[in-house]
């Protein structure tokens, strides 16, 4: 009986676990406005986090057998938290908040912030900027790699 009852606590404590960071990857900021929430969810609708990651993964993947090694990580630090906000093109108030939970670098100024969520386009412009008839659409690699930098992992050192 109390094998059972230790069965039952931990799959309950590991299902809580997965729903607390599944939760964290969602993206759910309750300090932004409600035009930055308008932005996070028109950045999810078209870049899903699966696609995010599948996206990296793609490329590192493609990446290592060009370089003929086994594996790579280009996109180290990447979050898919902090692509939705900067799609957001948040106040500088709601970065203060991001910044504090620490989804992008402490060492991060507003202007720098801005400048990439300024320049980071959506999935439409850059199929009509940047790929080619019968080319593969990479905007998941684009979208991480373009806000990498913005990390604290991924900040360089």
């Amino acid at each position: 009986m109390k094998k059972w009852m230790y069965t039952f606590l931990l799959i309950g404590v590991l299902t809580l676990t997965a729903c607390a960071s599944s939760n964290q990857a969602s993206g759910t900021f309750d300090y932004l406005t409600d035009s930055e929430q308008n932005e996070v969810a028109a950045a999810k609708k078209e870049l899903s986090l699966d696609e995010f990651n599948k996206a990296i993964e793609e490329a590192n993947q493609e990446t290592a057998k060009l370089n003929d090694t086994e594996e790579v990580d280009l996109f180290s630090g990447t979050t898919y938290d902090a692509y939705l906000l900067t799609r957001a093109n948040l106040s500088e108030e709601s970065f203060k908040q991001a910044k504090d939970d620490a989804i992008f670098a402490a060492e991060l100024d507003y202007d720098a912030y801005k400048s990439v969520s300024d320049a980071l386009i959506n999935r439409e412009a850059y199929q009509k900027t940047m790929v080619k008839d019968g080319e593969h659409d990479n905007y998941g690699a684009y979208a991480a790699k373009s806000v990498q930098y913005l990390t604290a992992e991924g900040s360089p050192k």
